[in-house]
């Protein structure tokens, strides 16, 4: 049994883009201590897993965010390993979708790896599922699609994973 399992029953039904998962005073308190240590963009891996799609769900152990690979921000560009952004130092104004530190922080934007969330244990952020568990996810993934996402990767990601 699989802690994923849960995923290909019915699910009443949320909005996945429901945004907050962790307490703002918590986040609020964390980022603090953030800004006190010095530069918090030293602390980025330039992974790219914030600038995912990730929805909310309501799993029967409390509620997860999942990051959904290949919906990604139009504005992330990689070179190898390395992600970057596009627009960064205008991103307020040209990906006004794009969240803060805060916000990443409140919606468990970061997954566990991240250097924004060490040494918070209270924060719960996005996990990565099984690519073949994905499928399950198509009616909540179409729920929250919205402006930062090319259309050419939503068209390729629902070639993919819907079935005919």
């Amino acid at each position: 049994m699989s802690e994923w399992d849960w995923l290909a029953e019915p699910r009443a039904t949320v909005s996945a883009c429901s945004p907050w998962m962790n307490p703002r005073r918590d986040c609020r308190r964390h980022l603090r201590g953030l800004l006190r240590a010095g530069d918090t963009e030293s602390l980025c891996r330039r992974c790219g897993d914030c600038c995912h799609l990730s929805i909310k769900l309501p799993r029967p152990s409390g509620p997860v965010r999942i990051l959904v690979p290949g919906l990604v921000c139009k504005f992330l560009r990689w070179d190898g390993d390395t992600a970057t952004c596009e627009v960064y130092e205008e991103r307020a104004a040209k990906a006004p979708w794009c969240n803060n530190t805060e916000n990443g922080l409140m919606m468990g934007l970061y997954t566990a790896g991240c250097g924004y969330v060490q040494g918070a244990g209270w924060y719960r952020g996005s996990e990565r599922i099984p690519d073949e568990l994905l499928p399950h996810l198509l009616p909540e993934v179409r729920e929250c699609l919205r402006g930062p996402f090319r259309s050419e990767d939503i068209e390729r990601f629902f070639r993919r994973w819907e079935r005919p």
